[in-house]
């Protein structure tokens, strides 16, 4: 374990959001961050496309 991450849960896991206005209102979308830099945004109600992809190096150190 790294001494400077208190929880994986920090730099790795997926967290669902439901939108609330607009005309994307109730739908359900799906953050998704793998702890090695890569974040995706999944559209659950969009036959679970990919609305956002994002790759930043991190050091680990």
């Amino acid at each position: 374990m790294n001494p400077y991450i208190g929880h994986p849960l920090q730099i790795r896991g997926a967290e669902e959001h439901v939108l609330s206005a607009g005309k994307g209102r109730g739908m359900r979308l799906l953050e998704v961050r793998n702890g090695k830099g890569l974040e995706f945004t999944i559209s659950l109600d969009r036959c679970a496309d990919i609305s956002r992809l994002t790759f930043e190096s991190v050091n680990m150190g």
